[in-house]
């Protein structure tokens, strides 16, 4: 048996217990707590119903405080690949570009030179419409990786 004694005039206090949810796609957004979910499967689903035919865009690994996410298409007839990290950068979801390749070739120096000289090293505050708490990576049951943003509003 858990107990506490807490003298009459004592200072408020809380308890709370909480677990990991699920690794699923399915989203949750409540008065107060947001879920969103994003998985691979999805993602291709996603741009096949859009029309966007010849791209891939696609969650990759799991982590506890992140999610890799691939790019891929071919534009104007040039292989183009980009990887990025996306992060809780808590108000916003955050996000660093770790990999550009062009052909094969990597050019992730060359394009973050560029970038940085317009002053953009990352994207560290893009919107979500709700604070963001934590961004991680699993993969579900069915061996789907899953991108999940949590937060509130």
């Amino acid at each position: 048996m858990l107990a506490a004694s807490v003298p009459v005039a004592g200072e408020a206090w809380a308890v709370t217990f909480s677990t990991d949810a699920a690794c699923a796609p399915g989203d949750v957004d409540t008065a107060s707590a947001v879920r969103k979910t994003l998985s691979s499967t999805q993602i291709a689903n996603d741009l096949a119903s859009a029309g966007i035919n010849g791209a891939t865009v696609q969650v990759q690994g799991t982590s506890p405080g992140a999610a890799h996410v691939l790019f891929y298409a071919i534009i104007w007839s040039l292989p183009l690949q980009w990887t990025v990290d996306l992060y809780a950068a808590t108000p916003n979801l955050g996000a660093v570009i770790t990999q550009v390749s062009l052909r094969g070739v990597n050019v992730t120096t060359e394009v973050l030179s560029k970038l940085s000289s317009i002053g953009i090293n990352s994207i560290a505050s893009l919107p979500s419409g709700f604070t963001v708490d934590r961004v991680y990576s699993c993969q579900s049951p069915t061996g789907d990786d899953v991108m999940v943003i949590e937060g509130h509003r």
